[in-house]
């Protein structure tokens, strides 16, 4: 299943749903991560296995996709993962409480190369700010990218916002869950470099 390489956001203005976060998983006393653009979901079912002692939550804007992972939940019984049609830019306040994520996580986002198409970024400060009042003290927001011009600007994003702390001098050496998007594993395949951010929460 192939991704739209540009697929607006803005095309997605409010969630599909508002979901009662404390009624979706089986175990609402594990942390709540979020990952955002999930596309094929290959990432966030490996993580939901990975990891069955936290709840994750997927946004995706493209909702063929939510149709997707929502199946392979399903078919692999994974009830500490939820997704939905979400544009993460305008719905973080209304899906998020204050301080209830654990861990944020954006792997391979749009790089938006025209000087036009910037504004669809989905990493920039008004967007730092929101997040950051979902995340909890201490919350790491994790960060993939296979070019650098973006990672270089979102690392000048995240080392201007007040909130975060970058957890390493630059570029984390590693991924950290040791799991890969479609795009890693391609990008490794033709030797491209990959470009990790982690920063915590203050």
């Amino acid at each position: 299943m192939r991704a739209h390489p540009h697929y607006n956001p803005f095309n997605v203005r409010e969630p599909a749903e508002y979901p009662d976060w404390t009624k979706v998983f089986a175990r609402t006393e594990q942390p709540l991560d979020l990952e955002i653009g999930f596309s094929t979901g290959r990432w966030l079912i490996q993580y939901a296995k990975t990891f069955p002692e936290r709840n994750i939550a997927g946004l995706e804007i493209r909702a063929k996709f939510i149709e997707h992972v929502r199946g392979k939940l399903t078919a692999e019984n994974l009830a500490n993962a939820y997704v939905l049609q979400a544009n993460a830019a305008t719905a973080l306040r209304k899906l998020f409480a204050p301080q209830s994520l654990s861990r944020g996580i954006i792997m391979f986002p749009d790089p938006w190369y025209k000087p036009r198409h910037l504004k669809r970024r989905v990493i920039n400060p008004k967007f730092l700010t929101e997040l950051a009042e979902c995340l909890v003290s201490g919350a790491e927001l994790h960060i993939a990218t296979d070019q650098q011009n973006l990672a270089e600007a979102m690392l000048a994003d995240l080392a201007t916002a007040p909130e975060y702390q970058n957890k390493y001098a630059r570029y984390a050496p590693e991924n950290f869950a040791g799991l890969m998007t479609d795009i890693e594993l391609y990008n490794l395949k033709c030797g491209r470099k990959i470009y990790r951010l982690v920063f915590v929460r203050c």
